[in-house]
């Protein structure tokens, strides 16, 4: 006899297929031993790629931090040494001060002649001509010491070079010029 299923459904068919498959025992361990390795597995690179990503980020921001501590170094040398330099000065202008004389009032008047944004870092008296290398912190700060410089009494002046200097947090500007006669 042929029976026949007028309520044939492919899902109910399968599902019946698979509750009659059987695993076997060894089979069925196995399968779980490989899940469990699995998501071992896959839980170790979870957690590594979260240590690196944090290991990355730490590493970035000691990047950002090494630089800024760099800068700073830089700087603090920069400042050292001009601290050096203007030590060397002062004790140079002592030096000139107490030796009296036509250098000294020459110097102090000088000195006085400049503008508040200009300073002299060196200056040169070879008995005739009185070379100076001076800074200021801008060009209308040189333009207003060779205008004093040539309204005084020190004889002819004139500017023989300006240049900028980079310094950190602003720039500067350096010119040198002469003094002839006085």
């Amino acid at each position: 006899m042929i029976a026949f299923d007028f309520l044939y459904d492919p899902r109910v068919a399968l599902i019946e297929r698979i509750r009659a498959w059987r695993v076997s025992a060894t089979l069925t361990s196995a399968a779980i031993a490989l899940l469990t390795v699995a998501v071992v597995v896959t839980a170790a690179w979870f957690i590594e790629r979260q240590k690196l990503s944090g290991a990355l980020s730490e590493a970035a921001a000691l990047r950002v931090q090494y630089g800024a501590l760099r800068e700073r170094l830089v700087r603090e040398r920069l400042e050292a040494g001009e601290v050096a330099d203007l030590g060397a000065l002062d004790g140079d202008l002592r030096d000139i001060a107490a030796s009296g004389g036509r250098v000294r009032d020459r110097l102090a008047s000088l000195a006085g002649a400049l503008p508040v944004d200009v300073w002299l870092v060196s200056i040169n008296d070879d008995g005739t001509r009185l070379s100076l290398v001076g800074r200021a912190t801008s060009l209308s700060g040189v333009a207003r010491a060779m205008a004093r410089l040539a309204g005084s009494r020190f004889g002819t002046v004139s500017l023989d070079g300006v240049a900028r200097i980079e310094r950190p947090g602003h720039a500067i500007l350096e010119f040198s010029a002469a003094v002839d006669g006085g």
